[in-house]
């Protein structure tokens, strides 16, 4: 814990660092400012439930679950902390919890701070994230700490280090997505069980009402068949780009970057450079270049763009992770990816399938695509992508269930 403890106090000390110049650092250090004084004076006084996320993309594993325990206890209030800004900043359901909040950074004085002002019946955390100070002081506490939607494989850092097993080993409950992480837990003594990904109940949830996309709907009406390339990289765009000047005039193409601020976003169409971009945040409705390449260069409508598209590409694939492949999956389209996607269970599951393919290159993404222009085999593929949605629904009420029956305990 020593070690940890300054490995984590020079992290706060980058962050600040790195907040002089770079906006993103600075709202993380902004808004843990007064902490202390705001949970005390906004957080409920009385017993609550606490989930944790990371981000926005945890919170989707995360809503489902607190919607099946909030229906079993709906009378305990519901407090949420995030740890990065894109979950803070874009956080919509405030109908949901009583107060949202920054976790402070993972030190010892803050978590006995936080425990002193927060009185928790349960404390909840999504995938894999660990809080070493935050889950010792839960456990000397004797209060109830999940972990839930965890996905674990054999090369995970997490385990390799002494100090985390014995934390994940002190959980209350710990949830997995897959066998395959109850099993490598169990490799380490860990006791886990496997319920499922509540995103998949999430996504489908959200898909039903999703919001209609005038602008997009516009554009794609020009095409017979459209493809969505959702959180993509300059990596990504650099295999588009070889592509670009080969689209059919029939097909659409649609990219989303996954930073959108200006400097990114300019990157990634010089990079894809096509004759005719339109961007999403241009004030005219109507798509001049009937034939233009569309760029989303705005955040939170990715997930209802899909609902246009044939066939969807995810970006990170060529980095470090990839990004959701589930949001398309909920409109039954084939998938395109990179080939870093070996942990993440639902990437695995579809490769194994067939329903989404994975492209090192420009050469294999133009062969990919002009395989799924068969109606007939995209169809196929889309039934496949289908059943696989809806065979793993369920995970949150799995989750919630088995949580419930150790808090009645």
């Amino acid at each position: 814990m020593f070690l940890y403890s300054i490995a984590i106090r020079l992290y706060g000390v980058a962050v600040g660092i790195a907040s002089l110049w770079n906006q993103k650092a600075k709202k993380w250090i902004d808004g843990r400012k007064d902490w202390e004084m705001n949970l005390t004076a906004a957080a409920p006084s009385e017993p609550v439930f606490w989930m944790h996320c990371a981000s926005l993309g945890e919170y989707q594993h995360a809503r489902p679950v607190l919607m099946e325990i909030k229906r079993r206890d709906p009378s305990t209030p519901w407090i949420l902390s995030f740890f990065s800004p894109s979950g803070y900043d874009n956080f919509t359901d405030h109908d949901l919890v009583d107060y949202v909040f920054y976790l402070p950074l993972d030190t010892v004085n803050n978590a006995r701070a936080l425990l002193g002002r927060i009185s928790a019946k349960a404390v909840f955390f999504t995938k894999a994230e660990l809080w070493p100070a935050l889950w010792t002081q839960l456990k000397q506490a004797d209060i109830p700490h999940y972990q839930f939607s965890a996905s674990y494989h054999s090369k995970s850092s997490i385990l390799s280090r002494a100090l985390s097993r014995k934390c994940l080993q002190g959980l209350t409950l710990l949830c997995c997505q897959d066998d395959q992480s109850q099993s490598i837990l169990a490799s380490y003594d860990i006791a886990a069980v496997t319920t499922g990904n509540p995103r998949i109940d999430e996504v489908m949830r959200r898909k039903e009402s999703a919001a209609y996309l005038t602008k997009i709907q516009n554009w794609s009406s020009n095409f017979e068949l459209v493809i969505v390339a959702g959180s993509t990289w300059p990596d990504d765009m650099e295999i588009w780009s070889k592509w670009i000047h080969t689209i059919p005039p029939q097909i659409g193409f649609l990219f989303a970057p996954h930073d959108v601020g200006a400097a990114s976003v300019l990157r990634q169409i010089d990079i894809l450079n096509a004759k005719a971009i339109v961007r999403h945040t241009d004030q005219s409705d109507t798509i001049i270049e009937e034939n233009a390449v569309y760029c989303l260069d705005t955040i939170g409508l990715l997930a209802a763009a899909y609902q246009y598209a044939d066939i969807a590409y995810i970006g990170g694939g060529h980095r470090t992770g990839l990004h959701s492949t589930l949001e398309p999956a909920a409109y039954s389209l084939p998938l395109m990816i990179g080939p870093n996607y070996n942990t993440f269970p639902e990437a695995v599951a579809m490769v194994g399938l067939g329903t989404a393919k994975v492209v090192n290159s420009a050469s294999e993404l133009s062969n990919t695509i002009s395989m799924l222009l068969d109606d007939d085999f995209r169809e196929e593929i889309s039934a496949k992508q289908m059943h696989y949605m809806n065979d793993h629904l369920g995970a949150a009420r799995r989750t919630a269930d088995h949580i419930w029956n150790t808090l009645r305990r």
